[in-house]
């Protein structure tokens, strides 16, 4: 079997590696920047159902804590905190609108690495293949 010379210096490879990694963390940061813009499509998207579903909430809570509450009102009481769950829906509403509105680029880190998070399970799929 013929030998080849050794024409790789250690630090000719460690530039291939830097830039390697390199090429992966602008990828990454990329993906990530697309997931926070697909997630900013679909929470627009659900938001006006679950700004309309709380909205029929606080209906119901007027409706239950007036003198006339209908049948269907007082079974859904019973075995419903609503006024918990319309105080963690507006909270939740809050945020995203937040999010909705901030480019990745200006996003926390911790943010960011939620969007990361997916970027490098979309990497994953685009290095092994």
């Amino acid at each position: 079997m013929p030998t080849f010379p050794n024409i790789a210096s250690k630090e000719s490879i460690d530039a291939v590696v830097k830039v390697h990694r390199n090429f992966q963390r602008i990828k990454r940061e990329k993906l990530a920047a697309i997931d926070h813009d697909q997630w900013i499509h679909w929470s627009k998207g659900i938001a006006p159902e679950i700004e309309e579903l709380r909205k029929t909430l606080w209906a119901y809570v007027d409706c239950a804590y007036s003198n006339v509450p209908d049948e269907k009102s007082k079974e859904i009481f019973e075995n419903v905190n609503a006024s918990e769950l319309l105080v963690r829906t507006q909270e939740r509403l809050r945020r995203w609108e937040i999010l909705q509105n901030t480019p990745y680029a200006e996003l926390s880190e911790e943010q960011k690495n939620d969007d990361r998070v997916w970027a490098d399970k979309e990497l994953a799929v685009i290095v092994d293949d």
